[in-house]
């Protein structure tokens, strides 16, 4: 029977993952470059992912995680609920950025986040959305204009972000359209 996984393991491994994906692209990273990055023995590794896929959507995940949580947090934070989806979007939209600013394999990243996180970014959206449009229908929009333009407000960001690499687009540019989208119902 294989032994426990341990959670401050798996971290270690991801965090290290994270590093050489952002260091050398996908193409480049190598299981034993994971392994010497995060201080385990390749067949530890092994243990914990079966290749190097795995650790790739893995890492995805827990990026994502702690976005959706960090969004939770600002959504149910004060403020209007404009204000709330602005600070939650910039951020989403900044710590992406931060990311893969410094990384010269952020196409290649992105383009294989969408090959191997479909669904996982579609369900962060799909939540994203609900969240906004819960937000706006509190404050008093008549519930079917707040769905609407809370995709709208993703579809917007998204655009955003997908035109980030080589731009001069900044989070804060996030915060200024979140803001004008959701000015009036």
């Amino acid at each position: 029977m294989p032994a426990p996984k341990s959670e401050a393991r798996t971290k270690k491994i991801l965090a290290a993952a994270q590093a050489e994906f952002l260091a050398n692209g996908l193409r480049a990273t190598t299981m034993q470059g994971i392994a010497k990055r995060a201080g385990v023995a390749k067949p530890t590794l092994y243990a914990y992912f079966p290749d190097k896929e795995a650790v790739f959507q893995a890492t995805l995940a827990a990026v994502l995680d702690d976005m959706k949580a960090e969004a939770e947090k600002t959504l149910d934070g004060p403020g209007s609920a404009v204000e709330r989806a602005a600070s939650a979007l910039e951020n989403k939209y900044s710590r992406m950025a931060a990311l893969l600013s410094n990384s010269p394999h952020a196409g290649e990243l992105l383009d294989n986040t969408e090959a191997f996180a479909e669904q996982a970014l579609a369900e962060i959206n799909a939540w994203l959305s609900a969240r906004l449009a819960e937000l706006l229908a509190g404050e008093g929009w008549p519930r079917d204009q707040a769905s609407r333009r809370a995709d709208l407000v993703l579809a917007c960001v998204d655009g955003l972000f997908g035109a980030y690499a080589g731009s001069r687009i900044e989070p804060a540019d996030v915060g200024f359209v979140v803001r004008r989208l959701l000015a009036a119902p």
